[in-house]
């Protein structure tokens, strides 16, 4: 099918072919740091912990283990002088540095979640907050973290990363 240029675009009753700024695919306006965004790396990596959920009401009160899922994106906005926003066994090492703290532990006795629920929220949270030390540069960003408790459940930490 044909698009007629000299048609308006329109999406939730926007006219798009008037407004520049309008993305018309998503529908929404980008950030001026997203209109900045131009490369972006992700690795996908695990570990097995145990823990259990304080004040949940729910069989997750009890203890029980995970072999979680992570996954880490980070961003940039240019390449160094090999073009790579980062090189992929850099951040594989610094991920694994990281997951060191929790694999094969009972997370609840870690000292981060002494006082927070190990949820897969706060070890998202936790790992973005670890490796953002660890990555974030002028031109690079940890952009998120995702930790999967199960293959058809995670939740995904976004924060200030840069």
């Amino acid at each position: 099918m044909a698009i007629d240029k000299g048609k308006a675009i329109e999406f939730n009753g926007r006219n798009c072919s008037k407004e520049k700024d309008f993305d018309c695919v998503h529908g929404v306006r980008p950030s001026p740091r997203d209109e900045k965004l131009m490369y972006e790396v992700k690795i996908v990596t695990d570990f097995a912990a145990a823990h259990n959920l304080r004040n949940f009401r729910g069989r997750c009160e009890n203890l029980h283990g995970h072999n979680w899922k992570v996954e880490v994106v980070v961003r940039g906005d240019r390449l160094d002088q090999a073009g790579v926003l980062l090189d992929f066994g850099e951040l594989k090492q610094a991920t694994r540095q990281v997951l060191q703290q929790v694999d094969h532990q009972y997370l609840n006795d870690l000292p981060y979640f002494k006082e927070r629920n190990p949820s897969s929220e706060h070890i998202a949270r936790f790992l973005f907050e670890s490796l953002a030390a660890r990555i974030n540069g002028d031109h690079r960003w940890v952009f998120s973290v995702s930790a999967w408790e199960s293959k058809d459940s995670c939740a995904t930490y976004y924060g200030e990363s840069r």
